[in-house]
């Protein structure tokens, strides 16, 4: 297995490619579900660290579009010398308290980063389709780093890599590829995660790098004790998606209710213990 991106500022990059809140409504809390749901997975992956980036001391940390505040609050108990900053859209952290952990509202994208302080650690957590503009978030967070201050993305595509071939040609392979239609649709790239690392470069970052971490479809057929664990969650978290996915499906041409048909037959794909794939990380 291997490690997100990381990215640093000249000096080092590590780019990486993946407390239910006061959520206002079913849907966020559906939503803040899959969020903590992703976060064991996350740890799970990563073997338990917090950040994989390899940041000395850290004094000032910037979890970007923190979502629920999770991975902030871990990493601030985690280093407890560390001022931790989570900023999003949205305030549904709630009451949540680590006494070197904030949460502030911020469009990340239209609004200018203005910090007191410069950053050791700037994180990026499934963001793929978070921002129009990308770049132009990766330089805001660049300028916001000290020298050798380390950026960190960790995020997935839609895009399976077969272990043989019984995925060829089921629904779920299928579904992935009208995904990617259906966002083109709807002017998203779902595939920019294969883009952060050149990205970074063309920021300034130096030594950027990219490792994969290896998602198996469900927790059936593997054997190892760590991945049929990562299976289970990824079967779960997959297929709370296919259901909050579903306009793309529609703009990738399908009516409601062949959507509705082949949703159901990719939920059952993803539950076969017969076929075989990764996701990467």
């Amino acid at each position: 297995m291997g490690e997100p991106t990381l990215a640093t500022k000249p000096i080092v990059v590590f780019v990486s490619q993946s407390h239910i809140a006061a959520a206002n409504g079913y849907e966020s809390i559906f939503h803040a579900q899959r969020r903590y749901l992703q976060h064991a997975m996350y740890l799970l992956v990563t073997g338990g660290r917090v950040g994989v980036a390899p940041v000395e001391s850290p004094q000032h940390c910037l979890d970007a579009a923190t979502g629920t505040g999770i991975w902030a609050l871990q990493y601030a108990k985690q280093n407890p010398n560390c001022q931790v900053i989570g900023s999003d859209l949205s305030l549904i952290q709630g009451e949540q308290q680590t006494p070197n952990c904030r949460f502030i509202q911020q469009d990340l994208e239209q609004e200018e980063w203005e910090f007191e302080q410069q950053f050791d650690h700037i994180h990026f957590r499934y963001i793929v389709t978070c921002f129009d503009d990308t770049p132009a978030v990766i330089k805001k967070a660049y300028d916001c780093l000290k020298p050798g201050g380390w950026i960190e993305f960790y995020d997935t595509e839609p895009v399976i890599i077969p272990l043989d071939d019984t995925s060829r040609g089921t629904a779920v392979e299928r579904w992935c590829d009208l995904i990617v239609q259906g966002a083109q649709a709807a002017g998203r790239d779902v595939l920019k995660p294969e883009k952060y690392a050149g990205w970074c470069e063309q920021t300034g970052f130096v030594n950027v790098t990219e490792k994969r971490f290896p998602l198996p479809n469900n927790g059936f057929w593997p054997k190892d004790t760590t991945m049929k664990k990562i299976g289970q969650y990824c079967l779960k978290n997959q297929t709370s998606l296919i259901d909050s996915l579903t306009k793309f499906i529609r703009l990738a041409g399908l009516s409601a209710e062949e959507t509705a048909t082949f949703q159901c037959e990719v939920k059952k794909n993803l539950r076969d213990p017969k076929i075989h794939y990764f996701k990467e990380v």
